[in-house]
Parts: structure tokens; C-alpha cells; sequence
């Protein structure tokens, strides 16, 4: 089910409303009560808001949320002898509960001699997964992840727009990643709890520039130039409870930290040829980059 709106309040104002609902009743049954194991439920709302304050200038606001109840997971035993899976059999409901906000704005100036662009988001992500890890009958294992992160990013770009041979952009960009991550893994017939913890921020910042020198007739030639630092970090801490089911950290047994830092610079050389409107050809030569970091999950 979907629904939206659309309204235009004047020349300078509008805004725009969405939303959508998704039901699923699921496909596999869970052998243990009959029930369903995949069951799936969703909605989502988003709004937007467009402002022209001045003739150069555009603004434009972005919020939006997504909610998922998710059941799982339809595992069973395979045999590869007869090529045949078993049913699905597991004594503990599973689950997959996600909620994601979005927030975004936007600012454009548009002169005569030079465009500036700036671009703001955020996005907060909530899950929860609770899985029966032994996918059997018995009260084995059960696992709980809850992820929890916020995402922040910045991007300004200021760029040329003369007539003339040479035109330019300048820009910089800045995000922060703050992500925790808690998974407690239940040994129910040893009757203890292992939760680990893990904090795992991490922040970088990158500055750039690119020129374009128009050569003769329809040649021409970019260069840029973009320099990328990368701070990230990893705090892990692992803990044992007194009882299966005990959500307090018990004793500690375990933790790890260290910290990553990245730099680089990376050049982008390119030429292109300019027939008309519609065709063109060009080389490029660019070097590319991605950072180290950790792993999201570990248990030693």
C-alpha cells in the first residue's frame, strides 16, 4: 500500500508527503508449532520541504522513517547424500527488528560567476536480531545482536561557471560514524551468558580540487587532487553472566582497543575531445583508495 501528496503553496514554497505499508504473511512453517517463521511487516513515511528564499538560491529538507518487523530465519538440515533439507524445526521465535531515520538538507546557490553546493545527512540506525542459533528443538543457543549507529556527513563544493578556457571546483567533505554493537550469545544448558560489547567509531575528512583547461577547439584537459584522512577506532569488551538468561555483564574476561589512522593523496589526469553535443571521447587515468578499518564482529 502506497500514498502520496504533493502541494505547491506558492512560487517559492512546496513540499511532498509519501508513505507506504507492506504485509506479508510468509512461506515456511516452523515444524515445532506450526507457525509461521517469515513473517514480515513494514512501513515508511518520508517528507520533503523546497524553498526558494532568493532568485540564486534553492533549499531543500529531507526527513524520512522505516520500521521492518522481520521474522526468521527458515533454516534446516540439508543431506547431501539425498540432496534432501529437512524441516524446520527450532523451539525459539526469531526475529529481525530494524528502524532507520534519514535526515537530509540542502543548500544551492546558482551566480553568474560560481555555483556552491551544500550537502547535510544524517542517519540513525536501530536493529535488533534475535536468532535461535542451534535451528533445533533443543534449548541450545540463542543470540541477540542490537546494533545502534549514528551517521553524520558534511560536503561543500564551490565551482566556476565562467565562459572562459579554464574552470575549477574546490571542495571538502566530513563525515563521523559512530557505531555500537552488543551481541549476547545465551549457553542455556551451561546455564551462562557471554555478552561482548563493541565501539567502533570512526571520522575522516578529504579536501579536493579539480581544473579543466579547454585546449583548442573541443580538447581539453582536467587534473585533480584529493587528500583523504581517516581516523578509526576499536574498544571490545567480553564479559560472562551467572546465568543463561542474566542481561547484567557478569565478570569480565576479555577486552581489546586500538586505534587505525589513514592518509593518502589521489591524483585523477584526463583528456577529452568535445565533436558536438552529443559526442564525445576521453581517456582518464585516476588512482583509487579505501581504507582499512575492523572487522564488525569477533569474539578473541
Amino acid at each position: 500500500m502506497n500514498a502520496s501528496h504533493y502541494n505547491k503553496l506558492n512560487e517559492k514554497l512546496a513540499f511532498a508527503v509519501n508513505g507506504s505499508y507492506h504485509h506479508n504473511d510468509g512461506f515456511f512453517r516452523n515444524a515445532y508449532d506450526d507457525s509461521k517463521v517469515d513473517k514480515f511487516n513494514e512501513g515508511f513515511l518520508r517528507g520533503r520541504v523546497f524553498w526558494k528564499p532568493a532568485d540564486h538560491w534553492t533549499l531543500i529538507a529531507d526527513l524520512s522513517y522505516r520500521n521492518s518487523d522481520q521474522g526468521g530465519y527458515p533454516y534446516a538440515t540439508y543431506n547431501p547424500e539425498t540432496r534432501k533439507t529437512g524441516d524446520i524445526n527450532y523451539n525459539r521465535y526469531s526475529s529481525y527488528l530494524r528502524q532507520l531515520t534519514t535526515a537530509g538538507f540542502n543548500a544551492r546557490y546558482e551566480g553568474q560567476k560560481f555555483s556552491f553546493n551544500s550537502q547535510t545527512a544524517y542517519q540513525y540506525i536501530d536493529d535488533n536480531q534475535g536468532i535461535d542459533q542451534d535451528f533445533m528443538p533443543n534449548d541450545l543457543n540463542w543470540v541477540n545482536q542490537r546494533v545502534r549507529q549514528n551517521i553524520f556527513s558534511e560536503e561543500l563544493t564551490l565551482k566556476s561557471k565562467t565562459s572562459g578556457c579554464y574552470q575549477w571546483m574546490v571542495g571538502a567533505f566530513f563525515f563521523s560514524d559512530s557505531y555500537k554493537k552488543s551481541t549476547y550469545i545465551h549457553y542455556i544448558p551451561q546455564n551462562y551468558c557471554m555478552p561482548n560489547l563493541y565501539d567502533s567509531p570512526t571520522r575522516g575528512l578529504s579536501v579536493y580540487h579539480q581544473s579543466s583547461l579547454r585546449i583548442i577547439g573541443g580538447l581539453s584537459a582536467k587534473l585533480g587532487l584529493r587528500f583523504d584522512y581517516e581516523h578509526a577506532k576499536e574498544n571490545y569488551e567480553a564479559y560472562k553472566t551467572a546465568s543463561a538468561f542474566d542481561r547484567t555483564l557478569g565478570t569480565p574476561i576479555d577486552s581489546y582497543e586500538s586505534r587505525l589512522n589513514f592518509t593518502q593523496l589521489t591524483p585523477k589526469f584526463a583528456l577529452e575531445y568535445l565533436f558536438n553535443d552529443d559526442e564525445m571521447v576521453y581517456a582518464s587515468v585516476a588512482r583509487g583508495y579505501k581504507t582499512g578499518g575492523f572487522n564488525s564482529a569477533f569474539t578473541s
